[in-house]
């Protein structure tokens, strides 16, 4: 029985017959000139062992690199909500708010935003919201002034506010608008 041995980058074959066979194998030269027996499982074990690790690694990073793009894709979609498309109906909130800023129309008054919620009975953040969609629509227009935000209905919101088939919701509370004083009686 022949076996390998490496020595000084040559190969050459060695009779190892007289040694137990569970250590035969290939016989590699250690610094000090003897031979160590290396096992045939050993030589074999040990690169499948270092491939089988890699592919754990290999995987591991890709099970990463897809989480990370996961949670880009997250971020992106939580930095630009999507509005609902135009021809959708307005909801609940979107129709109290254009209801409310009618009634300032009607009366003659500027809509300043900060006093929407109350006629409406919606926080804020949902008064907002609303405008949003509804200036998205072109139903409302909007101008500041140094007392804030004021919204009012544009030709488009007239048209819809209008339209015999529309119902405007009740408000849970009516705007109170105070006398205009225009001069002198």
């Amino acid at each position: 029985m022949s076996r390998f041995i490496f020595h000084n980058s040559h190969v050459r074959t060695h009779n190892t017959s007289y040694k137990n066979p569970a250590l035969a194998g290939f016989l590699i030269a250690d610094r000090n000139g003897q031979h160590v027996a290396l096992p045939h499982w050993v030589v074999i074990i040990v690169p499948l062992l270092t491939l089988f690790l890699m592919a754990i690694l290999v995987w591991s990073l890709n099970s990463a690199g897809r989480k990370l793009i996961a949670a880009e894709t997250k971020v992106v979609e939580l930095q630009t909500p999507s509005m609902p498309p135009l021809n959708a109906p307005l909801n609940d909130h979107q129709e109290l708010v254009l209801t409310a800023i009618a009634q300032y129309d009607t009366a003659g008054n500027d809509c300043n935003v900060n006093e929407l919620p109350h006629p409406t009975g919606v926080t804020l953040l949902q008064v907002n919201g609303a405008i949003d969609v509804l200036e998205q629509r072109k139903l409302i227009s909007n101008y500041y002034a140094s007392s804030g935000k004021f919204v009012s209905l544009s030709a488009a919101g007239r048209a819809y506010v209008l339209d015999p088939d529309y119902s405007p919701p009740l408000l849970p509370f009516l705007p109170v608008f105070q006398p205009q004083p225009y001069g002198r009686i």
